[in-house]
This record gives C-alpha cells, sequence and structure tokens, in this order.
C-alpha cells in the first residue's frame, strides 16, 4: 500500500450560466473572499456550459483539459491541487504517463 499527499481542497470553483440563479437556489451568502468557500463564474469559452459527461449522480463534469487550467490560473493554493492531479494521472491513466 502506498500513501498519496492530499491537498484539502478549500474554495469550490462553479461554472453556471447565471451564476446569481445559482447561488440563489444553493442559498449561498455572499462573503468577502477571505471567507469564501465556493466561486460561481461564467465561462468564458460558453461551450463549457453543453458539457456531455455527468457523474453517476448526475453531476455534469467539466473537461479534464479545462479543470487543469483552471487549477493552474486560479490565485490560492489551485496550483498544488493541479500538481496533486497531474501527479495522480500520471499514476493511473497511460494517456498521461511519461
Amino acid at each position: 500500500m502506498s500513501a498519496t499527499s492530499v491537498i484539502p481542497v478549500l474554495l469550490a470553483p462553479v461554472y453556471a450560466a447565471d451564476p446569481q440563479t445559482l447561488a440563489d437556489q444553493l442559498k449561498l451568502v455572499r462573503t468577502g473572499r477571505e471567507s469564501s468557500n465556493v466561486i460561481i463564474t461564467t465561462p468564458r469559452d460558453k461551450t463549457l456550459l453543453a458539457v456531455q459527461e455527468f457523474t453517476a449522480s448526475g453531476l455534469p463534469v467539466a473537461p479534464l483539459g479545462q479543470v487543469l487550467a483552471d487549477l493552474l490560473t486560479l490565485p490560492g493554493r489551485f496550483a498544488q491541487e493541479a500538481d496533486q492531479l497531474i501527479d495522480h494521472l500520471g499514476r493511473t491513466d497511460p494517456d498521461w504517463s511519461e
């Protein structure tokens, strides 16, 4: 058995066509950046919202390339999360092996 270092996720970035409507539906409370744990935004590439892949529970899944690009460019500790995801993919997905 091997151990894997895990970076705890502190902020959930979410894409939505209408961020305010989604925030209202989820009953989220607006806070300052220092205390927020969810960011809802509209993607620059609107095709991201036309996702065709879903989890077993019906949640839409963003394309892996988009997830990595966002993790590498969002402020905060997301670059560490991107590194963790890339390491995991390198171990588990033959397409990501060197």
